[in-house]
């Protein structure tokens, strides 16, 4: 009966640590909430008074649990396959199901963003209360069935109250979560100890306790230990995806723990970012990282339709994250990123795409002439709702108008263009790869994907004009930086590309806040 004494946490029903007798005080590993004396002495009695009525009702009238003892045996198997298993295996049922169904989630979350759409059906405190039903009732088993219900409901129950309080910690956007995430990761996969079919769960368990503990040390500036870390709890957790992908019980687990290897990958490169560049003050460096997560989070929230899938690509923020490590990198002379020369104190991202398309020339004798042109596209376009919704916004406009061609040269069908990218070709042949340290660099927040859609839209629109037109797909070949003077809120590109360079970059307030 000592279980009925363990003071309990009033938020989630926890066991607390109460290693200091005289603490007035006591804050819960598991949830995070901080409970005077009096409060965990209420919460204890509360869940007693719970456990006593469930135990009235399980056992048979006169029977007292502290003396069970003295029972016989085959009485006390008695009792417990007619009163106690059948309370036991409807709960235990219910909870099991629960814990099952609990796993098909994502489970950790990264800087600055919350997960909300776990839901869950059962209270951590009633979770915990069983796990002391359970214990209460331990010396009512006598056979080796019994003995294993018991152990198993007590192992599943435990970490399911566990992941509980998790889903509720990944509702908080708040730094100091990912400690106790950990813990009860921790806590989880020890006790699964020796269930041979939860295997592979105990050991997601423990890399999210690993990657947890990591990404407690990125915010708080110990990026150092946390690359270290991590690694060692992807490495696990990749072991992890490809044995549940094989497993006929666990493969719904497969998709969520790929995307808990984003979660740990893009932590990571964030944590190698900052190591690169240790003179820069890290906390700038993670006030912009959660900046970047708040941006791709809304993105995701803000666009639908043809532009759902790729917003909501979990590997979307792996991608991003890399190109902030390069430009991380490229300050701290670590590795080069491709620049234009020129004059500004800003370096601003823009995606290099190639296309291809065929228009008809000629008068009386007509030909069609195949073109292969590169245009620019803003890497912040999806910063700007209204970028978004025009396809000629962000791009360099290469169809806007024609060259300049005598009449005979279309009339005869000498007409090589009737796009005005050359300006555009020039510049970028002329980049070159450098470091970036003595100019802040707006990172990119779009992808190649992204960007080959945006320009897709452009293309299709310009097809729409011109009715001889006909186009390719775009292929997004790299990303390139051009020097940008800025004037309070105003950002002006100093690069030679004539009328069509792109009037609008994306949502300037926020372009800011990802700069570094």
């Amino acid at each position: 009966m000592d279980t009925l004494s363990i003071l309990r946490c009033k938020s989630c029903g926890s066991a607390l640590d109460v290693s200091d007798p005289n603490a007035q005080s006591f804050v819960c590993k598991s949830c995070g909430n901080t409970n005077v004396r009096s409060d965990a002495l209420e919460a204890t009695e509360q869940a007693k008074l719970e456990i006593m009525a469930w135990l009235r009702k399980a056992l048979p009238a006169g029977i007292n649990i502290t003396q069970t003892e003295n029972i016989d045996p085959l009485a006390r198997h008695n009792i417990f396959i007619r009163s106690i298993r059948p309370n036991i295996d409807s709960e235990f049922r219910e909870y099991r199901f629960g814990f099952i169904n609990i796993l098909s989630n994502q489970l950790i979350a990264m800087p600055s963003r919350c997960i909300t759409t776990v839901n869950v059906k059962h209270d951590p405190k009633a979770l915990f209360n069983f796990d002391a039903k359970i214990k209460s009732v331990e010396s009512m088993a006598v056979d080796d069935d019994g003995k294993a219900l018991l152990s198993l409901a007590s192992k599943l129950t435990q970490p399911y109250a566990l992941l509980i309080n998790i889903t509720k910690l990944l509702r908080e956007d708040a730094n100091t979560r990912y400690v106790f995430i950990s813990n009860n990761f921790k806590l989880a996969a020890e006790s699964l100890e020796g269930l041979n079919e939860f295997e592979i769960v105990k050991k997601r368990f423990e890399a999210l306790s690993i990657i947890s503990d990591g990404i407690a040390d990125v915010v708080n500036g110990k990026c150092l230990d946390a690359a270290s870390k991590i690694k060692k709890g992807l490495s696990i957790l990749a072991e992890v995806k490809s044995k549940a992908s094989a497993s006929l019980d666990f493969s719904s687990m497969a998709s969520a723990v790929s995307k808990e290897e984003v979660v740990g990958k893009t932590v990571l490169s964030m944590a190698e970012a900052i190591n690169k560049l240790p003179e820069l003050d890290s906390r700038s460096v993670l006030t912009t990282s959660g900046n970047i997560i708040k941006e791709l989070d809304r993105e995701e929230k803000t666009y639908s339709g043809k532009w759902d899938i790729l917003m909501k690509r979990p590997e979307r923020y792996t991608d991003i994250f890399s190109e902030f490590s390069k430009a991380l990198g490229s300050k701290a002379g670590a590795n080069t990123i491709k620049l234009v020369k020129g004059q500004g104190n800003l370096l601003f991202p823009f995606w290099v795409l190639e296309i291809k398309y065929s228009f008809v020339t000629g008068g009386l004798k007509k030909k069609s002439v195949e073109v292969s042109e590169t245009v620019l596209l803003s890497a912040t376009f999806t910063t700007g709702d209204d970028l978004m919704k025009d396809p000629r916004a962000g791009i360099t406009d290469i169809f806007s108008s024609r060259p300049e061609t005598k009449f005979l040269d279309s009339f005869k069908g000498n007409e090589t263009s009737i796009s005005m990218g050359g300006g555009v070709k020039n510049l970028i042949s002329n980049a070159t790869d450098g470091y970036g340290s003595s100019s802040k660099i707006v990172v990119p927040v779009s992808t190649r994907q992204e960007a080959e859609l945006k320009c897709n839209d452009y293309l299709l629109l310009c097809q729409s004009s011109y009715t001889k037109l006909k186009m390719g797909k775009s292929v997004a070949k790299e990303l390139v930086f051009l020097p940008c003077s800025v004037s309070g809120s105003n950002i002006s590109l100093t690069a030679e590309m004539g009328p069509i360079v792109p009037k609008n970059l994306g949502n300037m307030e926020i372009i800011q806040k990802i700069s570094i």
